[in-house]
């Protein structure tokens, strides 16, 4: 049976996430990359969605920076407990969400992306909305036999 999943990019330098557990979970396909050299490349294909960002502060503020420098096109999530200081470092819009929230911040910033509207600020209505998303309102979604 083939099934359709949005395709997450995770740059980490964790050996085991929690993030890239938390999102298989909440059935998104979840590719980890350990070297920002490799962002460019991978960040261009059709089938990514969004990049996660989960390293330390400044790690994330630099990686940010150069994924938009590069001319990455695809929405960017950065996980952190400080996300007005990374909001001020990054020079453009980005989500920027609290670690335990990292389904629901995906799930928004996929529907933004898309040009989708949120219907309100009902968490039912999100919650709806979010699974909407996951099963196959993105951009471009991944193929999974």
């Amino acid at each position: 049976m083939l099934t359709l999943v949005p395709h997450l990019l995770l740059r980490t330098n964790a050996e085991k996430s929690e993030a890239a557990v938390t999102l298989r979970d909440g059935s998104y396909l979840v590719s980890r990359f350990a070297a920002d050299s490799s962002m460019a490349a991978l960040a261009s294909y059709d089938h990514v969605d969004a990049i996660v960002v989960e390293l330390p502060l400044f790690a994330a503020i630099g990686f940010a920076n150069a994924a938009i420098t590069a001319g990455a096109q695809v929405p960017i999530l950065i996980l952190s407990s400080t996300p007005e200081i990374i909001r001020r470092a990054v020079s453009r819009a980005i989500t920027v969400v609290e670690p335990g929230d990292v389904v629901t911040g995906v799930d928004l910033m996929l529907a933004r992306f898309s040009g989708c509207e949120i219907f309100s600020s009902n968490s039912q209505s999100n919650a709806h909305y979010g699974a909407a998303i996951r099963s196959g309102a993105g951009r471009q979604l991944s193929a999974i036999a």
